[in-house]
């Protein structure tokens, strides 16, 4: 799954598997239109939110600790409309109610 990023209140909140960014190592590197990258920018929209318990009932006692926090990040359906290339599909999920979570985004 690709990493996601995001600085708020000056540190970064990072999920994912971790991808090398080292320079020595990537090949056909091509700049990306700023303005068109800051356009897209301004349309994501960043909100605060919580994991709904039964998605946090199958972790960890330590990791539901951390997760059940509050949050800030984006939503996935969000993100897709402006920049599909970073959204994926964790496939189906099932909910400890038993409730199924179709195609759930990352």
């Amino acid at each position: 799954y690709p990493l996601v990023c995001l600085v708020s209140y000056d540190y970064p909140s990072c999920w994912g598997d971790l991808a090398p960014s080292d320079r020595r190592i990537k090949q056909n590197i091509a700049l990306v239109d700023p303005k068109k990258q800051l356009e897209n920018m301004q349309k994501i929209q960043v909100v605060e939110y919580q994991y709904k318990p039964e998605y946090l009932a199958k972790f960890t006692d330590e990791e539901r600790a951390h997760m059940k926090k509050k949050q800030t990040g984006v939503i996935a359906q969000d993100l897709k409309m402006v920049l599909p290339d970073a959204v994926e599909s964790a496939g189906d999920i099932v909910l400890d109610s038993g409730a199924e979570v179709k195609t759930c985004l990352l």
